[in-house]
């Protein structure tokens, strides 16, 4: 299952990750991330979804399919991302 915009921003705030923490990790741009979460039509390709999607499955994400999409913790707590990567979104 590839997750959706609406997940990655859900997970993203859930885990206390930056715009540009989760970019740098899944070795993309910002606005990928930016576009990605406007918008379910995913405009990214398909392999760079799921580097952002496993970036924030390794950090104790579990991405919830159909019926009622959504997301959740697999471990808690999750891993915090550091205060400067918040600030700067």
């Amino acid at each position: 299952m590839i997750c959706t915009g609406s997940q990655v921003k859900a997970a993203r705030a859930m885990i206390g990750m930056g715009q540009r923490e989760l970019a740098r990790e899944a070795g993309c741009v910002v606005n990928t991330v930016v576009g990605l979460e406007a918008s379910d039509a995913v405009k990214a390709s398909y392999h760079t979804v799921a580097k952002v999607q496993r970036v924030l499955e390794s950090r104790g994400v579990v991405f919830i399919g159909l019926p009622q999409p959504g997301v959740k913790f697999a471990r808690w707590p999750a891993p915090k991302a550091s205060p400067d990567d918040k600030a700067q979104d």
